[in-house]
Formats: C-alpha cells, structure tokens, sequence
C-alpha cells in the first residue's frame, strides 16, 4: 500500500469517528484543520484536494472551512475549522469507496474498524473468533496495551517501564516490537500503524483508531 493510500485512510478514519459520535442528519460535523492535518500528514492544500475527490465520490455532500483569521470576536470558530456535512448513507458508501480504490486486501485497518480490548487480555476487530491477539491477562504486553489504549498522547517509554516493575526501556521496547508482531499476525492489520513510536517521545496508540474498552 502507498503512503497516499494511507493517508486518505487515516482522513476517512476521522471522518467517520467524528460521524458516529456527532452527527445529525443534513447538519455540519466539525474537524479541528490543524488536527486533521496532522493525523494525514499532509498541508492543508493537500486536505482540500482530498475533500474535493471525497465529494466527487459522494462521500460527503459539502464542505466548508472556516479560517480564525476571518472569524469575528464573537464567531465559534476559534481554530481553523472544517465543517463537513455527510449523506446518511456516509458509511456505507466509504466502505464502498475504500473497497474499491484499495481492494481486499489492505494491512492497515480499514477506516472506521474498530478495536476492542477486554480485561482478560483480548484484543481484537470484528470478527473476534478469526482476528483476535489473546494475551494472558497479567501479562507484561496486556499491560503495555492497556496502558496505552488508557492513556492519550505519546508515553515515555520509562514512564511504562515504571509501570511495570522490574523493567527497563530495551526491555518496553522488546515487548513492544512482539505486540506490533502479533497484531499483524493475529488480526491482520499493521501492528507498526496501531502503535506508533517516536524518537525521544515514547509510545502511543494511533488516533486514527478508535480502540473500545469491553
């Protein structure tokens, strides 16, 4: 898979998390640009060409942006704001579209997959009885997942390490290169993409992922 083709499924992720919790048939849902863009990697150009292809797919009906620079003292719009309004059929038709363009065969996550997580260590997407990584539930990688899935942002790979006990960074590291292994191997989809990592910041688990606490 290309890096575009990654990008615009992390764009479609977004966009449907934000549909699912926020929408109202022929109303605007609204999108921080800057946190938009930061999730797809790509400027704000890019994000406009992206929206435009995504309306000529009918996958959004319109779209508008909001710029704080124009807004007035007493406009909602205290970021830069895309406000995007979706057909009904939203998800249906994005599931469509993500076949088509990207066929069946994708390793990252299609966009809108949930993830799920049980305290007896399971972790999995739908459907749990074919793609699911079962741990033990006391063991060292559930607890770095759990970790991760409960706490937002990057963690220090120490900060995880003090969790739990008796470990040191290479060995976070080590657990979290295994974890990232047998998410692809057990549910098919990029563990590289579920867990990101980054220099001098730690560990997190991708926004573009809704993971859901069972």
């Amino acid at each position: 898979m290309t890096d575009a083709s990654k990008k615009l499924l992390a764009i479609l992720a977004v966009l449907q998390n934000e549909f699912e919790l926020g929408y109202i048939p022929f109303d605007y849902v609204y999108f921080d640009a800057a946190a938009l863009e930061k999730v797809a990697q790509l400027n704000h150009l890019q994000i406009r060409r992206v929206l435009e292809q995504f309306m000529q797919q009918g996958l959004i009906t319109r779209r508008i942006f909001h710029s704080r620079e124009d807004a007035a003292e007493e406009d909602m719009y205290q970021e830069d704001t895309w406000a995007i309004q979706f057909p009904t059929d939203f998800l249906s038709r994005a599931k469509e579209y993500e076949e088509k363009v990207f066929g069946e065969k994708k390793l990252i996550s299609p966009p809108g997959t949930h993830l799920y997580i049980d305290k007896d260590g399971n972790f999995w997407c739908e459907p749990k009885g074919k793609l699911c990584y079962a741990m033990e539930a006391t063991s060292d990688r559930f607890r770095i997942l759990s970790h991760l899935v409960e706490n937002d942002g990057y963690r220090m790979t120490g900060e995880i390490a003090e969790r739990l006990e008796r470990k040191n960074k290479q060995q976070v590291r080590t657990e979290i290169a295994k974890i990232r292994k047998n998410i692809k191997k057990f549910l098919k989809i990029d563990g590289g993409e579920v867990i990101q990592g980054k220099k001098d910041s730690g560990y997190r688990i991708n926004p573009a992922y809704k993971v859901i606490k069972v």
